[in-house]
């Protein structure tokens, strides 16, 4: 009788672990160039080039959201797609063009350094994470264009933000900072929301 029962509970548990590899599921694709998909945005920045767009797909996953990535290529690219539950991961960056279209995203921070310029267009970027920032350091530059929405927790410049066009706005529900020679310009009927805003001759310093 014992052997039976062991024999029994023996071809269960392979049955199970059979069932359990074949409904296993792999990555998620969560962003694509072209019809290449990647698990990982990570991945897809890596091999974006020069003109390319990056799609990102509406996969609900925090896995990416506070990991730092630092982004200098001499290129521009697009990122689009309608995806208000998956989170960027920080990246930086530098001398590249980014243009943000007719996108749903959201992340913890836009990051504009050493020449980089973000255009947001037609996009809502919305806040991911504890403490999102938004800023623009050493030449960089921030757009929010064509009743685009940017919401964040702080907003700091010693470059240059831009908020153009009717309905465009910049929601900061804590503090916007100003430094050195940082300029932020309203265009258009923008708006800039913001808690607190301070004005400094100081320099930033990481």
């Amino acid at each position: 009788m014992l052997k039976k029962t062991f024999a029994a509970l023996l071809l269960l548990c392979m049955i199970l672990a059979v069932f359990t590899v074949g409904v296993s599921a792999e990555d998620p694709i969560v962003a694509k160039i072209g019809e290449t998909g990647y698990t990982t945005f990570e991945a897809a920045l890596n091999a974006v080039q020069d003109g390319e767009t990056i799609t990102v797909l509406d996969v609900t996953s925090t896995a990416e959201q506070s990991k730092g990535i630092d982004f200098d290529k001499a290129i521009t690219f697009t990122i689009t797609g309608d995806a208000p539950n998956y989170a960027l991961p920080i990246v930086t960056y530098e001398n590249a063009t980014v243009n943000i279209v007719n996108a749903t995203i959201k992340t913890a921070e836009l990051d504009a350094r050493k020449n980089a310029t973000i255009n947001v267009s037609n996009s809502t970027v919305s806040s991911a994470g504890g403490n999102p920032i938004v800023k623009s350091y050493y030449n960089g530059a921030i757009n929010i264009l064509d009743g685009s929405k940017v919401y964040t927790h702080q907003a700091t410049t010693m470059g240059y933000i831009t908020v153009s066009g009717t309905g465009s706005l910049l929601n900061v529900t804590w503090q916007t900072n100003v430094l050195g020679n940082g300029m932020i310009t309203l265009q258009d009927g923008a708006t800039l929301a913001t808690a607190a805003l301070q004005l400094t001759g100081d320099e930033y310093k990481d």
